[in-house]
């Protein structure tokens, strides 16, 4: 019985992460279409698509992170440019 309810867990969160996929893809599809038809300027653009790519590489990590491997994922570290 623990083990059914188990997979049905498992298979809400693929369903959940499926859901939330498809709907980033939008996104990134309504990014591109304002900046191709110049609703968008350029650094607006490469702003949001970062955004949109952080949400979707977090959303890859949630299975791990639900099955107790956060402590082995990576951190991300952004890097600071200095100019000079």
């Amino acid at each position: 019985m623990l083990a059914s309810k188990t997979k049905d867990a498992h298979a809400d969160t693929r369903t959940e992460l499926q859901r939330q996929e498809t709907m980033i893809a939008a996104q990134q599809d309504r990014l591109l279409n304002l900046q191709i038809n110049d609703q968008l300027d350029e650094a607006s653009f490469n702003r949001r698509q970062a955004e949109i790519t952080s949400q979707l590489f977090l959303n890859f990590l949630k299975p791990f992170a639900s099955d107790g491997l956060s402590q082995t994922t990576p951190k991300i570290v952004r890097s600071s440019k200095s100019s000079g």
